[in-house]
């Protein structure tokens, strides 16, 4: 039987994995990679995050750019208001 810990890690684990180029989980490291390599980011400067629905999918901090992985992203799921 799975905790609640690690079907939780199980959701996230599935958020950061898709075909779809321009799922957020795949163009976020493109994004990283792309402005290191055109000087706008350096090393472990600057963030990106980009929103979808109600998760928000965030490159971590002081990890290299040009080497973030999808499986690095944070995933918040946001509340909505009813």
């Amino acid at each position: 039987m799975l905790t609640e810990e690690s079907q939780s890690a199980a959701r996230s684990a599935q958020l950061v994995r898709s075909e779809d180029k321009r799922h957020p989980a795949n163009l976020i490291p493109e994004l990283c990679r792309q402005f290191y390599q055109l000087g706008w980011v350096t090393g472990t400067g600057g963030g990106i995050s980009i929103r979808e629905g109600t998760n928000v999918y965030i490159a971590p901090s002081g990890v290299q750019k040009e080497r973030i992985e999808s499986s690095d992203l944070f995933v918040l799921a946001l509340q909505t208001r009813e």
